[in-house]
């Protein structure tokens, strides 16, 4: 009932598609996950969570994407900010962030920050992407093995962030972590 839209041509694994809603975005051109949504141009991933921010996010706080991903929530909430609000989009994965900061870099509401969100400061582990699969479901692990890119993970509350008034989380069973270094 759905089919895929075709795939921008390239040599590279990384293209740029002009979007009607988020703009220029940089996509996994391999990405069989959220990408492979987008490269229409039109589609807006996850209308039914947009309408979520516009609808619970206080105008003048500030919003936290936990799990940013290729930056599109936080693209999206940053077009709703209010003058002076932020938006701190947080994506650990070392293949995907330059995706998060390439695609929000155009937003001043949005600051990129390279960690895990978790419940204390410490190393973890995520897995290389694999070409021609889902880049979203690379999901936080403290184990340790070869393959595996080492990533620095920070609580919410030491990131010292003021007037925080929604939180989005989408961290593929990390979540609890998550809420637990973000109490204060």
């Amino acid at each position: 009932w759905w089919a895929a839209p075709p795939r921008p041509r390239g040599w590279g694994q990384v293209v740029t598609v002009r979007h009607a809603f988020y703009g220029p975005i940089r996509l996994f051109r391999w990405d069989e996950g959220i990408s492979q949504h987008l490269f229409d141009g039109q589609t807006v991933w996850e209308p039914e969570v947009v309408e979520i921010f516009a609808r619970e996010w206080v105008a003048g706080r500030n919003a936290i994407d936990a799990g940013a991903n290729l930056g599109l929530h936080s693209i999206a909430l940053a077009k709703l900010a209010a003058r002076g609000a932020k938006v701190y989009a947080i994506e650990p994965h070392p293949e995907v962030f330059p995706l998060t900061h390439a695609n929000c870099r155009r937003f001043t509401a949005v600051t990129c920050i390279k960690a895990a969100a978790s419940d204390r400061l410490r190393t973890v582990s995520m897995p290389r992407l694999r070409r021609g699969g889902n880049a979203a479901i690379a999901a936080v692990s403290d184990a340790a093995a070869a393959g595996r890119h080492a990533v620095r993970a920070v609580t919410i509350d030491s990131l010292g962030l003021t007037n925080v008034g929604f939180i989005k989380i989408d961290v593929e069973g990390f979540e609890r972590e998550v809420l637990l270094g973000g109490r204060a």
